[in-house]
């Protein structure tokens, strides 16, 4: 499913190239932006109907194979809240070592040289689609396959480690991988202690909320 969702992306950004007549070998900031958004909300939404689809024809459904169940009300809106103070913490945490490294996260660079419709679908998939999608992706398919063959602590960490290392695809996030593997931990903590994704994704959509608010009003 997650090598589809990358296949998905890549297609789209073949087409993109076609539709606009762009030189594919030398494309403008604003063309990179264009390009880094419609591939990027492609891939989500694949990640996200790949996940429907396995889980509704080789699994018991999404309520049981991925913890999509309702939660109250409070606790959701409090683990919004602790994302986004845990990405407080983490920042002042990594801050010394990002001194070393001048590059910034892709995501981070191109929301920073986006404007119009670009803009707005960068924001909607670092702020909505990716955390929904990774949640259920990393918290919901692996974690819970994970706790049917190992106790539960291993398949916290284990589902943490894999979540952290596939921002690694970025190489200029390796300065966050210690704050992505805090955020893998907690965020399937909550999901193992409730038993559904509700809070750990609300979790994650607060951490990312502050990161793009922050890079969104400069």
């Amino acid at each position: 499913m997650f090598g589809g969702g990358f296949v998905a992306a890549v297609t789209a950004t073949f087409v993109w190239v076609a539709v606009t007549g762009a030189d594919a070998q030398h494309l403008t900031v604003q063309q990179d932006v264009e390009v880094s958004a419609v591939s990027s909300l492609v891939q989500f939404v694949a990640f996200g109907a790949l996940l429907a689809l396995v889980t509704t024809v080789k699994g018991r459904g999404p309520r049981v194979d991925l913890g999509v169940v309702a939660d109250r009300v409070g606790p959701v809106v409090g683990a919004f809240f602790c994302g986004v103070a845990l990405q407080i913490g983490l920042g002042i945490v990594v801050m010394p070592i990002s001194f070393l490294q001048d590059d910034r996260q892709g995501v981070v660079e191109q929301l920073d040289d986006a404007h119009g419709l670009a803009l707005v679908g960068l924001v909607v998939v670092a702020a909505i689609l990716a955390p929904m999608v990774e949640e259920v992706l990393f918290r919901g398919l692996l974690l819970r396959s994970l706790l049917r063959r190992l106790p539960a602590a291993a398949a916290v960490a284990v589902s943490a480690g894999v979540f952290a290392t596939v921002h690694l695809l970025d190489l200029d996030a390796a300065v966050g991988l210690p704050a992505f593997v805090v955020l893998g931990i907690v965020s399937a903590v909550l999901a193992v202690r409730s038993g559904s994704l509700a809070r750990s994704i609300a979790l994650h959509l607060g951490f990312n909320a502050l990161t793009v608010v922050l890079v969104v009003s400069r």
